[in-house]
């Protein structure tokens, strides 16, 4: 029979004999339905005259395999064993050599977004000093003397068209 804690007998159903390591639940459902109600059974233990006489216990092994390596057979075994290792070895150092590289490579493209970034932000610090001088530079004043200077003089009234723009 299957062994479970437990608090009661009457809470678990065991199955038959065949399958004695399942141990159903007793639920509210199961005790409401017509199903019969089963008991435990009680196993009695055999008589002393039952059990079969008592024997040593002999454990057999297996006969030893015949050796048909010889020294030369196992000193190529050796050296194949030598070499996957040292193969292995030399891929895991070119892999990691390969991804150094491939490091170095990045930080140096680093570098050079770096410097652009600069150079960006010196460019936009120049633009920012220039638009600053030529919003100084225009004066209405200098305007009107450069326009008299240059001949120019506020259109007539002959001289203005009016367009009817959409």
């Amino acid at each position: 029979m299957a062994v479970a804690a437990r608090k009661d007998e009457s809470d678990y159903r065991y199955a038959s004999a065949a399958s004695a390591t399942r141990v159903y639940v007793d639920s509210r459902a199961y005790r409401s339905s017509a199903a019969p109600k089963l008991e435990p059974r009680e196993i009695e233990p055999f008589g002393e005259a039952e059990y079969p006489p008592a024997r040593p216990a002999v454990k057999t092994r297996p006969a030893p395999m015949p050796r048909t390596s010889s020294k030369r057979a196992s000193a190529a075994a050796v050296f194949f064993k030598k070499a996957a290792v040292l193969l292995a070895v030399a891929f895991v150092a070119a892999a990691l050599i390969g991804i150094l590289m491939r490091y170095a490579q990045i930080a140096e493209e680093y570098d050079a977004v770096n410097d652009i970034r600069e150079e960006i932000s010196q460019c936009e610090i120049d633009l920012t000093e220039l638009r600053v001088k030529l919003n100084g530079a225009v004066n209405i004043d200098e305007a009107r003397s450069a326009a008299g200077e240059a001949g120019m003089d506020y259109p007539t009234a002959d001289q203005i068209v009016r367009v009817n723009g959409e």
